[in-house]
C-alpha cells in the first residue's frame, strides 16, 4: 500500500526511528500524525521539515501506557484529521543492562507498559478503524532480541518477543481481508533508544563494546517504509537483524551463544 497522499499515525515519532519515517513521509506526500509523550521532540522532528510541508506533520502528544486516553484517541483524531490509513506503532525502552535477577520491578513494569501494552492498546483502539477501511496497514515493531535473546535485556526481550507473535497472529487473522500488517525487526540502529530510557549510552559504562555494524536511523527508515509498502510481512531492517535471524533459524543455541559472547560487555561483572 503506497503511503503518499495517505494518513499515517506513528508513535515515537520524537526520536529515532520514529522521527526519520515521520521525515521522510511527509517529504514523500503523505500526512502523519506523530506521538510521543514528549511534546518538545514532537515540536523538534517537525522543525526539521520544509515551510511548505510542515502542515503535513500533526504533532500529538500523549503516553501510549495510558489505556483510557488511548481508547479515546481513534474518535478525536479521526473527527479532526479524517480517516486513519496506517498506524505504526514504534514507540519503546529498553531496560538496564543489568542480569534479571538485578532488575528491579518499577523497571520490568515500566518496559512491558510501553512495548507491549502500549502496543497492545494502540492497536486495539485502532483495528476496528482500519478493517472499515478499503485498504489498511498495521505496523508493529519487534527487535533483535524478539528473535534471540540479547544479555541484559530479558524483560525488553519479552515484550518485544510478545509483540512479534501478537503481530504474526493479527496478520493469520487479517490475510484474507483488506488489513495489511507487518512486523519490522531492527537489529543495530543508531538512535537514542537508551536516553530516552533513561539509561547511559550503550557501552558508556563497560569500555566501547557497541557494534560497529550499526545502521543510520534514516537507512532503517528508508528500508522500513520500503517494507511496509511492498505490504510485507515482515521487515529485517539492517545486516545484524539478517544474520541473526538466518543464524537463530539454522542453530538457536549457536546463535544465543554468539550473541551472548558478542555483547558479554553490555553487562558489568
Amino acid at each position: 500500500m503506497k503511503l503518499s497522499n495517505r494518513l499515517v499515525l506513528i508513535t515515537g515519532a520524537g526520536s529515532g526511528i520514529g522521527r526519520e519515517m515521520a521525515l521522510q513521509l511527509v517529504r514523500n506526500g503523505s500526512r502523519v500524525i506523530g506521538a510521543d509523550i514528549r511534546a518538545e521532540a514532537l515540536t523538534e522532528t517537525r522543525a526539521l521539515l520544509d515551510a511548505g510541508i510542515a502542515e503535513n506533520f500533526i504533532p500529538h502528544a500523549f503516553d501510549v501506557t495510558d489505556r483510557d486516553a488511548v481508547k479515546a484517541l481513534p474518535e478525536l483524531l479521526i473527527a479532526k484529521y479524517g480517516e486513519l490509513d496506517c498506524l505504526i506503532n514504534c514507540a519503546g525502552m529498553i531496560q538496564p543492562f543489568v542480569r534479571f535477577a538485578e532488575l528491579d520491578e518499577a523497571a520490568m513494569e515500566r518496559v512491558f507498559n510501553v512495548n507491549w501494552f502500549g502496543t497492545l492498546y494502540m492497536t486495539r483502539a485502532f483495528l476496528p478503524h482500519l478493517l472499515a477501511r478499503d485498504e489498511a496497514q498495521l505496523v508493529n515493531f519487534g527487535s533483535m532480541s524478539s528473535i534471540a535473546p540479547l544479555p541484559g535485556q530479558a524483560i525488553y526481550g519479552a515484550s518485544k518477543a510478545a509483540v512479534k507473535l501478537l503481530t504474526e497472529s493479527l496478520y493469520a487473522e487479517n490475510m484474507n481481508n483488506n488489513l495489511h500488517v507487518t512486523l519490522i525487526l531492527p537489529g543495530a540502529v543508531s538512535t537514542d533508544i537508551s536516553k530516552n530510557s533513561g539509561l547511559q549510552p550503550m557501552g558508556s559504562s563497560t569500555g566501547d563494546k557497541r557494534p560497529t555494524d550499526v545502521a543510520s536511523a534514516e537507512d532503517a527508515a528508508r528500508t522500513i517504509i520500503e517494507g511496509i509498502e511492498s505490504n510485507a510481512y515482515r521487515v529485517l531492517v539492517d545486516k545484524m537483524m539478517l544474520d541473526i535471524d538466518a543464524l537463530y533459524r539454522q542453530d538457536p543455541q549457536t546463535a544465543t551463544e554468539t550473541i551472548a559472547s558478542k555483547f558479554s560487555g553490555l553487562l558489568d561483572g
